[in-house]
């Protein structure tokens, strides 16, 4: 967020959307983020079926894919213990 609010391309061949911080807080709202996975909060896609969030369910925030549809953690990976961890997983998989 200090070099850029949001953004979207290809983080080597995996695709990803981030959101700006302002549409933050309305999006989660959008997708009722707090009702179907209340210890999660998503921050961008990857522009098809899963969303990318912060993961406030563990004695550390881990961020996570999850999927869309259905919004729950059953089907969560986890991506990343931060954000240079997240970016190096997305570059290094497809």
């Amino acid at each position: 967020m200090r070099i850029a609010n949001g953004g979207e391309g290809f983080i080597g061949s995996s695709y990803a959307i981030l959101w700006k911080l302002e549409d933050l807080q309305q999006i989660n709202m959008d997708y009722q983020v707090a009702e179907f996975a209340p210890e999660l909060f998503i921050f961008g896609s990857d522009g098809g079926g899963e969303a990318f969030g912060f993961d406030f369910r563990g004695a550390k925030v881990t961020i996570v894919r999850v999927p869309f549809i259905p919004l729950d953690f059953e089907n969560a990976i986890v991506m990343g213990q931060d954000f240079p961890q997240f970016l190096e997983t997305l570059f290094e998989s497809k």
